[in-house]
Order: C-alpha cells, then sequence, then structure tokens
C-alpha cells in the first residue's frame, strides 16, 4: 500500500530524501503497478489497491533504547537512514456515481461541503464495535510518518487533527525492524517509537499495518512459513506499543501474490494470522486486530492474485471456519479507479468514460471489482459464514486524479474536484452502513516525498508542498 512523508517545507530536505528513497525502491523491486496487464480474455486487472508501504533494505543495526515514555525521543546517529520507505501502491477502491450522474464533470448533491450533520450516536468503549460517525469517530488517513524530520512528523498528525480525522494508519516493514533474527535496533525502530509518541501524544488513534518477512525467514518478502517468527515480531511490537497503538492489521493485500512471496495461498494465511491475533491479546488484550485488507483485481490465477470474493468464501470454509476466531474487525480495500462511489456492475453502472478503452472497451466499468461497492460482496461473503457481528473497516480507499504511472491511465477521469465529491460521498456511503466501523482515506501526504510520476502521488489529498488539494478542504469541511 502506501507509504512515506517529507517536510514539505523544506525542499532540500525532500530532495535529499527523496533520491535515497528512490535507490532504496529500485533495490526493492520498486513502485511498479501491482498487476502487470492481464490478457485480453481477463478483465482488465486494476493498479493493486492501495500499495503497500512495505519498507525498503533495512539501515544500519544500532542499539536499541527503551520506548520512550514521551514524544521526545533524540534522532539516533548523526545521518538519518532510510530503512522504512514505503513500497508499492495499489490502485484506490473504485466507486460508481448515483444513478444519472453524467460525465466526469458531475457532481454528487450530497457529498458537497455542508450537507446535513449525520444524527449523534453514543460512542462504543469496545473499538471492535465502533461505527463510523459515533460521536464523530472513526474517520482515517493514510499516513507516512516514519521521518527523521520532527517537524515534518508533527505536520502530519496536525494536519489529520486539523481536518477533524482522529485515525492514522502506518505501514511498518517487518524487514526493516527486524533484518537479523531478534535484533530491533534499526532506524525504522527509532522512527516509530517517534511516530507512535507522537500521534499518541496528540490524542490520535493508531493502526499499524504489518507487511513484508525479512529475507532470513526465506519467504522472498511474503508470509512467513514458520509463525512463531511473526509470533516473536508481534510480541516486540504489542509489548513496546501497548497502549499507544489501538489496532494491528495482519499483512496486506494477502490475495495479491507480490505480498505473498510470488504465489497467493489461502492456507498461508490462516496460520500467520492466528500467530499475530493471539500474540497481540496475549499482551495488549484492547488492542484490535484486523484481517488484512484484500484488494480486488478482476483477476483470479494464484500467480497473480486471488479474487478477493473467492478468497473470502475459501478462508471461511477452511478447518471448519477457525478462522473467525482470529481477528476482531475485517479490513477490506475497496476498488475506485474512476468510478463514482454509488455506483456498481452491473446493477448500477456509471455514467462518465470511465475507463473507456482505445477499443472503446469499458475494461473499469465491466467487473465489480473496480467500485467501492465492492465492499458490499465482501460483506455478503461475511454475513453468509455468520460473521453479521463483525464491524468492517476500509483501511484504503481513494481516488486518484491523473496519474503518470503506467497502469493509471484512469485517472484521467477523475477531476480533483470529483475526487473531493467521490471521497466525502463514500464517508457518507461509509456511515449509512450499520456493519462499518473506521474508514481511512488513501492517503494524506505521499506527494511530499514522492515524485510526480510516482503512482502514489496524486491519491494524496496535500500537494507535494503540503498545501491542501479541494480533497482535503472537502475532508475538512465535512459533517462528522
Amino acid at each position: 500500500m502506501r507509504h512515506r512523508g517529507l517536510m514539505a517545507s523544506a525542499p532540500a530536505h525532500r530532495a535529499w530524501w527523496i533520491g535515497i528513497i528512490g535507490v532504496l525502491l529500485v533495490a526493492c523491486g520498486g513502485d511498479a503497478p501491482k498487476l502487470p496487464p492481464p490478457p485480453t480474455s481477463l478483465p482488465p486487472a486494476s493498479a493493486p489497491t492501495m500499495g503497500t508501504m512495505d519498507g525498503s533494505t533495512p539501515g544500519a543495526v544500532i542499539p536499541l533504547s527503551p520506548m520512550p515514555t514521551g514524544a521526545g525521543m533524540s534522532t539516533v546517529g548523526s545521518v538519518p537512514t532510510t530503512d522504512g520507505t514505503p513500497g508499492t501502491a495499489g490502485s484506490a477502491p473504485v466507486g460508481t456515481a448515483p444513478v444519472g450522474m453524467g460525465s466526469a464533470t458531475g457532481t454528487i448533491g450530497t457529498s458537497a461541503p455542508g450537507s446535513a450533520a449525520p444524527t449523534p450516536r453514543p460512542k462504543s468503549a469496545d473499538l471492535t464495535q465502533l461505527h463510523l460517525g459515533d460521536s464523530g469517530d472513526g474517520y482515517g488517513f493514510n499516513v507516512w510518518g516514519l521521518d527523521p524530520n520532527d517537524a515534518f512528523r508533527d505536520k502530519v498528525n496536525t494536519e489529520v487533527q486539523d481536518a477533524g480525522f482522529g485515525w492514522v494508519r502506518q505501514q511498518v516493514s517487518w524487514a526493516a525492524m527486524e533484518p537479523k533474527k531478534g535484533n530491533f535496533g534499526t532506524d525504522t525502530t527509532a522512527f516509530l517509537d517517534k511516530f507512535v509518541d507522537g500521534a499518541a501524544a496528540k490524542n490520535l488513534k493508531i493502526m499499524l499495518s504489518v507487511v513484508k518477512s525479512p529475507d532470513w525467514v526465506g519467504a522472498n518478502g511474503g508470509l512467513p512459513p514458520q509463525a512463531q517468527d511473526f509470533a516473536d515480531y508481534m510480541t516486540f511490537l504489542t509489548q513496546r506499543y501497548k497502549g499507544k497503538v489501538q489496532a494491528y492489521e495482519i499483512w496486506n493485500e494477502q490475495n495479491y501474490a507480490l505480498e505473498t512471496g510470488g504465489k497467493v495461498s489461502v492456507a498461508a494465511y490462516l496460520p500467520v494470522l492466528k500467530a499475530g491475533y493471539q500474540t497481540v491479546k496475549k499482551y495488549d488484550p484492547k488492542a484490535v486486530v484486523v484481517f488484512g485488507g484484500l484488494t480486488p483485481t478482476g483477476v483470479d490465477d494464484p500467480a497473480i492474485a486471488l479474487n478477493d470474493v473467492q478468497y473470502l468464501r475459501q478462508i471461511y470454509a477452511l478447518n471448519g471456519g477457525e478462522v473467525k476466531g482470529y481477528y476482531d474487525v475485517m479490513g477490506a480495500h475497496p476498488g475506485s479507479n474512476c468510478n463514482p462511489p454509488d455506483a456498481s456492475w452491473p446493477a448500477n453502472p456509471p455514467m462518465n468514460d470511465c475507463g473507456t478503452d482505445p477499443d472503446g472497451g469499458r475494461s473499469f466499468t465491466k467487473d465489480n471489482s473496480f467500485y467501492f461497492q465492492r465492499i458490499q460482496d465482501q460483506r455478503k461473503v461475511m454475513e453468509d459464514a455468520g460473521e453479521n457481528g463483525k464491524k468492517m473497516w476500509v483501511t484504503e480507499f481513494g481516488w486518484t486524479t491523473a496519474n503518470q504511472a503506467p497502469g493509471y491511465e484512469y485517472g484521467k477521469y477523475v477531476s480533483e474536484d470529483q475526487q473531493a465529491q467521490y471521497l466525502t460521498r463514500a464517508f457518507e456511503l461509509g456511515r449509512s452502513y450499520p456493519w462499518m466501523g473506521v474508514m481511512f482515506v488513501w492517503n494524506l501526504n505521499f506527494a511530499s516525498i514522492t515524485m510526480p510520476s510516482d503512482e502514489k502521488y496524486p491519491w494524496g489529498v496535500l500537494k507535494a508542498d503540503g498545501s491542501p488539494r479541494p480533497s482535503y478542504n472537502a475532508l475538512k469541511a465535512m459533517p462528522k
């Protein structure tokens, strides 16, 4: 999924950091679109839904100091390293326009800032039962906060607060934090300490999305074959951040081969989820364990990706539904591409030009994978499995505007104003679903640490210099 952040007010710092990130991303496989163009016989695959911030090559190992109790931890080393930079991002959730929505210049009336405020609901003390909008809670951003610059991190937290949001999602690379078994003394750990302390000091709730296994695990960055290794890592995290981190998402888009080491296996995820769940509940029982969000791709090939709906069905069928005991809430990454949030396929196809191919085809409209409403399909699988009592958290969703990266050409069908309208409408829809918990926009600030050619750049709601796009202003003004 996605990524990082750099001080928008310090151009020199940004240039230095981006240069190093570029080298590291090349070394780690870079930010190429998640899915290669599929064969013409298959529905076109969207670029991965929300990329993965799975970190880069670990930096020099340093002595690990105890977790500070305050927000002011001194910088580790004289020169910050970049062993936790984010990796690839995926395609944004696909949403369709309401019936009758016209061309790319159309608007969604109910999504405009200033619409009626939602009916107040009491906030649940149990975060697993939190409903989006309860006492204004449940609004989140995907952020990049593992930066050595204190002022940059503080700015990230301030931007979240100023928008009226209360949650942040940060991906953390296991590979970057534990390059050798049992050795957690890396710069990434130090940066994460600072990030957690800073966000907690601002009373923000934190979800950590754990990704990318170390080389010593022998899984090509994917799911570890020995679940105990993952349990040991989660022990370190939960003991270190108990009471400061409210939720842990166990892996990211595990139905996508790039995230699992080269091939998708439903059975391989179950022991990893189990190890993560049992470890978190042992050391921090109040923390929420989130089933890793699946990416809708329009592809059903284990060498590339498994259909997200089929993946859920298979894992619920495994060992008589054993998985039900190993997560608190279901993570989801709905599609979006260039479809408005109310649309769906085939019931309510969009009226705009989304995804029109040179031959007149409609690649990104004729598969429900590429719609925000995909979450309804996933929810039905949950309910069919008897999981009605559990909430769904949308841990990545968004819309890219014009995007320079290959595979994201559909972004040209989404204007900046539409991006704002689609995001606010998606939240409005989320509040109307009784099973919706926290929703995290993809993304807040990745434009400040990437270049325009990076696919993550135009998903962000802040510009490279940190100034707001229309989408940020709309989210800030949105009734909560």
